[in-house]
């Protein structure tokens, strides 16, 4: 089955200026590899909020919902460290969404969910923006 490397580039309608990359393996259906880890950062490309994760599946509290994990190292607080996602879930191309559940103050659960759309996708190895798979 061959695998392309895409530079997956979404953003929230809540925070346009606040994206989220992410390097990954998807075959040719156009779904995300997950027999490995996955790297990317999310924030603003210019400024200090620029933070690296690794996203993984979620082998110690796996949830249908959001099967996979993002993340974002010991620098952060244990409450802050880990996002939640179903991106894995999703087709790979422009203009699906899918959801991330994270840490918000402003929520009464201490989570919120927030829809991030594929807004650009990038074959890595051409170094060339593709359409789709």
């Amino acid at each position: 089955m061959p695998v392309r490397f895409l530079r997956i580039i979404a953003r929230c309608e809540d925070d346009l200026d606040y994206p989220i990359y992410i390097d990954a393996p998807v075959d040719e259906a156009g779904m995300i590899v997950t027999k490995g880890w996955l790297f990317g950062c999310m924030g603003k490309s210019l400024g200090d909020r620029l933070n690296p994760f690794i996203g993984r599946l979620d082998k110690d509290e796996p949830s249908p919902r959001f099967p996979f994990l993002l993340d974002f190292g010991t620098d952060f607080a244990d409450a802050d460290r880990f996002y939640w996602t179903n991106l894995i879930l999703k087709r790979v191309r422009k203009g699906e969404q899918f959801t991330i559940r994270m840490p918000s103050e402003g929520e009464e659960s201490g989570f919120g969910e927030f829809i991030y759309e594929m807004r650009d996708l990038i074959d890595i190895v051409l170094q060339q923006p593709i359409d789709g798979i």
